[in-house]
């Protein structure tokens, strides 16, 4: 039996979506048939029809069989370090065809299973949404394999005789990752991605609140590990999160590098560890909209980017500020595509809006309410 449940255009992009009951089995499935660009894709998934409380949807249900040691203390942590310098020296004799077959693998892998890790995500962080969530995993998976899969990254990468230089590609890690809670899934897959193109192992500390769906991606780069001949302890994870652990991990000797993508606190942490360092912090990106904008243009891609997974990216923007000679025809634009305005006639409701959006925490200071973080404007409201 098929219901046309919902049916959603902008821009280039329409959105079908058909409800499959199937009468011998308790799951529907969710069919979305993808224009883009006039290219037709077709995304699958399946939830219970008998309860679809958050219960059903946990992320144990879904996690593959594989044994997985436990990292829930310093002394463990150590462990799996060590363990893991063994894999970085198995790492080191790979050719750039054994890297490049694995690295290819690995991103098919998580494209495959790029629905179930946003199922996960969502039920697991409640944050964003999870068509984008989904786009996000695709996006960190399959684009990033494109992006980089003739990228020379083993041996000698560049030659120039007339000059006598040759530039040598070795790998630096082990790597410690940290990882957020409004972009998990999609973040591991494409630090793993870039780890394992470069041939080095990576231990991830994730965010407290996303841990169990970071395990399912890790465990899903374990198995095509196994499934390839390759050390499986090139890849592992943090089981109980903490401050503690986090910082264990960046500054413990054996670790070469840091990826740290998280709060102000934390990446500030990973730039004094003394070693390599990518840190990506809170975005709060701020956008101008200057005399010669299109104004149409500039709120449809504004609302566009602002709504996607709800915000939780760090480009998507928090601040606009508008000429005067465009303000009107701005404000107008927003409102004529049911943007609603906390201006002056509607003082009231900024002054709730700004109560709720702000707190003082401990130290006086005035903060972002993180309860706000990737939620629907209906429930902030």
């Amino acid at each position: 039996q098929l219901q046309l449940s919902s049916t959603t255009s902008f821009s280039s992009f329409r959105f079908i979506v058909l409800t499959v009951h199937c009468t011998v089995s308790i799951w529907s499935y969710f069919i979305f048939l993808v224009y883009i660009d006039n290219t037709l894709s077709i995304i699958m998934f399946g939830i219970t029809t008998t309860s679809l409380n958050r219960r059903l949807l946990r992320t144990s249900q879904l996690l593959p069989r594989f044994v997985r040691r436990r990292i829930s203390t310093v002394a463990e942590l150590h462990s799996s370090v060590q363990r893991m310098k063994v894999a970085q020296s198995a790492f080191k004799q790979l050719d750039q065809q054994q890297t490049d077959a694995l690295f290819k693998a690995s991103a098919l892998a998580c494209s495959s299973y790029r629905v179930q890790f946003a199922k996960a995500a969502v039920d697991e962080t409640e944050l964003g949404v999870l068509e984008d969530k989904i786009i996000k995993n695709h996006v960190a998976s399959e684009f990033v394999y494109k992006k980089y899969q003739s990228l020379k990254t083993c041996g000698v990468i560049y030659d120039n005789e007339a000059d006598g230089v040759q530039r040598i590609a070795q790998p630096i890690g082990p790597i410690a990752a940290i990882t957020p809670v409004t972009n998990p899934t999609s973040t591991i897959i494409f630090k793993s991605l870039l780890a394992l193109k470069t041939r080095n192992c990576i231990l991830f500390s994730p965010h407290p609140k996303a841990k169990q769906c970071c395990k399912y991606v890790v465990d899903v780069l374990k198995e095509v590990a196994a499934k390839n001949g390759a050390p499986t302890d090139w890849i592992d994870i943090i089981s109980q999160p903490s401050l503690e652990l986090t910082e264990a991990l960046i500054a413990h000797p054996d670790m070469k590098f840091v990826l740290a993508t998280g709060g102000d606190a934390l990446t500030a942490f990973a730039m004094k560890s003394g070693k390599p360092a990518i840190t990506g912090g809170p975005g709060n990106t701020p956008v101008i909209v200057g005399p010669l904008a299109n104004v149409k243009e500039a709120v449809h891609s504004l609302i566009i980017s602002k709504t996607f997974d709800n915000g939780t990216l760090c480009p998507s923007e928090q601040n606009v500020f508008v000429v005067d000679s465009l303000y009107d025809a701005f404000v107008a634009e927003f409102k004529s595509r049911n943007v609603y305005i906390c201006g002056s006639s509607n003082g009231a409701d900024r002054d709730k809006l700004r109560r709720f959006m702000f707190k003082t925490n401990k130290n006086g200071q005035i903060v972002l309410n993180a309860d706000i973080v990737g939620q629907k404007a209906s429930k902030i409201v």
